[in-house]
C-alpha cells in the first residue's frame, strides 16, 4: 500500500531534542568541579532528559500511527499504519508552499546563522586545540566539536523540513482541515498528479 500512496515523513524535532540533551550533560560534565555552576546545569539536565524521554514515547507513537493516503474509489483513503481511518477528496489536501520569498527568508533567519555558528565553533575549536592540552582545555573541547555536532543537525534538520518536505493540512475525519501532516515533496506531486476520478 505505502509504495504507491502518498507516505508521512516526520521532521526531526525529538532528535535535535535528544541531542540537546546530551550537549547539556557534557557541559555538566565538564562544569561539575564548580558546584554554583554544576547544580543549575544539572537541574537542566535532568530537565532535558524527562522531556527527551517523553519524545521518545511520542515518536514511537506517531511511527506507528504513520498516515498514508492511498487512492480509493474516486478519493484519497487515510490509513494510519495499516488500518483505514476515513477517506475525502483530493481537493480537501492543502499544502502549505514556502514560495520564494519563504525560502528566501529560511535561507537569511536559520541557515545561515547557522552555518555561521558553526564556523565559529570551529574556529574556537581549533584555537583550542592549538592552544592547550590540559584536562579542562579537553573537556572545553569536547563540547564544543558537540555544540558543532548540534549545530550541522539542526541545519540539515530545517533544511529538510522546509525544503525536502511539504507541510499539508488533510481532514481529520470529522469535515474540518485540520489534521498537520509532512509529505515529501515527490508524494505531493504524486497527490497533484493523482487521478481519482
Amino acid at each position: 500500500m505505502e509504495a504507491r500512496g502518498a507516505r508521512e515523513s516526520f521532521t526531526w524535532g525529538p532528535q535535535a531534542l535528544w541531542l540537546l540533551c546530551g550537549l547539556v550533560w557534557l557541559f555538566y560534565v565538564v562544569v561539575r568541579d564548580t558546584p554554583a555552576v554544576a547544580k543549575n546545569v544539572l537541574v537542566g539536565a535532568i530537565a532535558t532528559t524527562c522531556v527527551g524521554a517523553l519524545g521518545v514515547a511520542f515518536v514511537a507513537r506517531r511511527r506507528r500511527q504513520r498516515i498514508v493516503l492511498y487512492p480509493l474509489h474516486g478519493e484519497l483513503g487515510c490509513y494510519r499504519g495499516t488500518v483505514f481511518q476515513y477517506s475525502f477528496a483530493l481537493e480537501e489536501v492543502l499544502p502549505v508552499r514556502l514560495g520564494r520569498y519563504g525560502a528566501a527568508r529560511t535561507v537569511i533567519s536559520v541557515l545561515i546563522p547557522l552555518a555561521a555558528v558553526f564556523v565559529a565553533l570551529g574556529v574556537v575549536l581549533y584555537v583550542n586545540v592549538r592552544g592547550g592540552s590540559g584536562k579542562a582545555e579537553r573537556g572545553d573541547e569536547l563540547v564544543f566539536a558537540y555544540a558543532m555536532l548540534y549545530t550541522a543537525f539542526a541545519f540539515v534538520a530545517v533544511f529538510r523540513s522546509r525544503f525536502l518536505l511539504v507541510f499539508c493540512w488533510i481532514p481529520n475525519g470529522k469535515g474540518q482541515t485540520n489534521e498537520p501532516v509532512h509529505f515529501p515533496v515527490n508524494a505531493v506531486r504524486w497527490l497533484e498528479r493523482a487521478d481519482t476520478a
